[in-house]
């Protein structure tokens, strides 16, 4: 069965509001009508299942609200994976969500986008575009790197820019 827009508001109902979805309808034994939709995955995102079919449900409620279903990715702006409020999900590509990710968790730096190189005993900075990874030089200290990092995203793409420092901090240094 094809999932349609109308049989998918059938189904849940969807609260921009508070981001949550919940069943107006039973599908199976262990869903009550009023539950909240989905579990968290082991990534972060909720996912619920609908007919036997696995679906994100950031990507349900985007093709709930707007009638299409997503056809690039869609990035939960403030970085929380299970905050599907309306206002924080938005279109992306893959090098816009990339540009919109934290500190990795094997991290030493301290810094997006900064790492120590072993063979100079310098800060590199690099950014990833197009899944390859841009070399943004090497610096004598990783505050520098970071810099450079920031400066390289805010360029990329401002709006979905994570950057070590403020954004403001850089407002008047760059050129739009």
């Amino acid at each position: 069965m094809e999932l349609t827009q109308e049989h998918l508001q059938d189904i849940i109902y969807y609260d921009k509001e508070s981001g949550l979805c919940y069943w107006l309808k039973r599908l199976a034994n262990r869903i009550n009508i009023g539950d909240i939709v989905g579990s968290v995955h082991c990534r972060g995102y909720i996912e619920t299942n609908i007919y036997g079919k696995r679906y994100l449900l950031h990507h349900l409620i985007w093709f709930y609200v707007t009638g299409e279903w997503p056809k690039n990715q869609i990035d939960h702006e403030n970085r929380i994976r299970k905050d599907n409020h309306w206002l924080n999900l938005r279109i992306a590509n893959q090098n816009k969500n990339e540009y919109n990710k934290g500190k990795r968790k094997n991290n030493t730096s301290g810094f997006i986008g900064v790492h120590l190189r072993n063979d100079t005993n310098k800060y590199a900075a690099q950014i990833c575009e197009d899944n390859h990874t841009v070399s943004l030089g090497s610096f004598p200290c990783p505050t520098l790197a970071a810099i450079a990092y920031d400066k390289a995203v805010l360029q990329r793409n401002k709006d979905f820019a994570v950057t070590n420092f403020p954004k403001e901090t850089y407002e008047l240094c760059l050129i739009n």
